[in-house]
């Protein structure tokens, strides 16, 4: 949704020069996705600890995540939202 919502935008402000809103989307989008692929690569790990006190810990961490505000931190701590949406 946000990268078609970004793309939709640089569309319409390039007018005919596709090229310039193809770079334009990928120079505002690049950033933000590079930051969420090294999330997710670092939080993947997560998913199949190696020893038992990773799995001890996963669980409870997945426990904490069934409490609405400590679900909400967690998964802003691990993933955050930096992308800034064009209000024009």
């Amino acid at each position: 949704m946000l990268g078609a919502y970004v793309l939709a935008r640089e569309l319409d402000r390039a007018g005919d020069d596709i090229a310039r809103a193809f770079s334009v989307y990928e120079q505002r989008l690049r950033p933000y996705m590079l930051r969420q692929q090294h999330a997710a690569a670092r939080f993947a790990g997560s998913f199949a600890p190696k020893t038992a006190l990773g799995i001890r810990v996963r669980d409870a961490v997945v426990n904490l995540m069934n409490i609405p505000a400590v679900g909400t931190l967690l998964v802003r701590s691990m993933f955050g939202n930096s992308f800034r949406f064009p209000l024009e």
